[in-house]
């Protein structure tokens, strides 16, 4: 029994993980930023490495957005 615990305490720890790296951020775009867009913002259909339309509109304000470990790789060192 104990180890069936372990076992399912590892797993659920596991998923944590996972869904940890995987949420989505998402950081405005200033009026520049959507400037230099290429194609524009509303023609961009970009997509995060797994699954989420980078440009998006939040509350009507236009937002770029990663999952959290898209965020990580991309960061310049």
């Amino acid at each position: 029994m104990l180890r069936f615990l372990g076992g399912l305490l590892l797993l659920v720890l596991a998923f944590g993980v996972l869904a940890g790296l995987l949420r989505p951020v998402c950081v405005p775009l200033s009026r520049a930023d959507l400037r230099q867009l290429e194609p524009s913002f509303d023609e961009n259909d970009d997509h995060d490495m797994l699954y989420l339309k980078v440009y998006q509109r939040r509350d009507g304000k236009p937002m770029e957005c990663k999952t959290w470990i898209t965020w990580q790789v991309a960061m310049p060192a």
